[in-house]
C-alpha cells in the first residue's frame, strides 16, 4: 500500500495526509502538497486582491446559510480542539494581541459610537438604577430613557446633525420638558454654559411659582 507521494511542486516525498483530496485524480489526491498549495493560493491572493474579494463575496452570498451551518457544525464537533488552538495561539502571540487590542480600544474610545453609547448608558443608569446619585432627580420621578441605542444614535447624528466627535465636544443633552422622558422631540444639545444657565433659570421659575402659590 502506497504511504507516500511525491509533490510535483517541491519535488519532496510526503505522507498522503499532506495532500488535499481530489476526486478527479487517479489516487484521489492533489498533485501538489498542502504546503505548496497554500503558498500558491497566498501568492495568487496577494496579486489578485480585487478578484479574490469579489469571488469570496459572491460565494458567501450564494452559500450564506450553508456556510453558517458548516461552521456551526464544525465548531460543535471540534470545540475542544478549537479551544486548545486558541490557547496556544494566545500564548505564542500574547504581546502582539494585547498591543493590537490596546490600539483598537483607543481608536474605539475616540469614535462617535463610543461617545454616544457612553451618554446613552449614563441616561439609562440614572433613570433605572436606584444606586445612581442622580436617581432621585430622574428614575424616582418616573423619567425614562425611551431610546434604544440605535434610535438615540440616529436621532442625534441624523436628526440633530451632530455627526462627529468634534461636534459633540462641550455639548450636553438637555431635556426640553424637565419632567419629560428622553425621547424624540424632548432632547436638544446645549453647550455646558448654556445648559447650566437653562437650569438656573428653571430653578428661578420654580421658586417664583412657589412664592406665588
Amino acid at each position: 500500500m502506497i504511504k507516500e507521494k511525491r509533490c510535483t511542486k517541491c519535488k519532496k516525498e510526503k505522507t498522503l495526509v499532506e495532500f488535499h483530496k481530489n476526486k478527479a485524480t487517479k489516487d484521489g489526491l492533489q498533485y501538489i502538497c498542502k504546503t505548496c498549495d497554500k503558498n500558491k493560493m497566498k501568492k495568487y491572493k496577494s496579486t489578485h486582491k480585487k478578484e479574490t474579494k469579489e469571488y469570496y463575496g459572491k460565494y458567501y452570498q450564494n452559500k450564506k446559510e450553508e456556510t453558517k451551518e458548516y461552521f456551526r457544525k464544525y465548531r460543535k464537533a471540534h470545540k475542544k480542539q478549537i479551544k486548545e488552538n486558541n490557547k496556544k495561539y494566545y500564548k505564542k502571540n500574547r504581546d502582539q494581541i494585547l498591543n493590537r487590542s490596546s490600539k483598537l480600544h483607543l481608536i474605539y474610545q475616540e469614535s462617535l459610537v463610543f461617545v454616544l453609547r457612553k451618554r446613552w448608558i449614563a441616561a439609562n443608569y440614572r433613570c433605572n438604577n436606584a444606586q445612581s446619585t442622580n436617581y432621585e432627580k430622574y428614575g424616582a420621578k418616573g423619567i425614562k430613557n425611551l431610546f434604544t441605542f440605535q434610535e438615540y444614535f440616529d436621532h442625534i447624528t441624523l436628526d440633530l446633525g451632530y455627526d462627529s466627535v468634534e461636534s459633540l465636544r462641550g455639548m450636553d443633552v438637555h431635556r426640553i420638558d424637565n419632567d419629560g422622558n428622553y425621547e424624540i422631540g424632548n432632547i436638544q444639545l446645549l453647550s455646558d454654559a448654556n445648559h447650566k444657565e437653562v437650569h438656573v433659570q428653571m430653578r428661578r421659575t420654580d421658586r417664583d411659582e412657589i412664592i406665588v402659590l
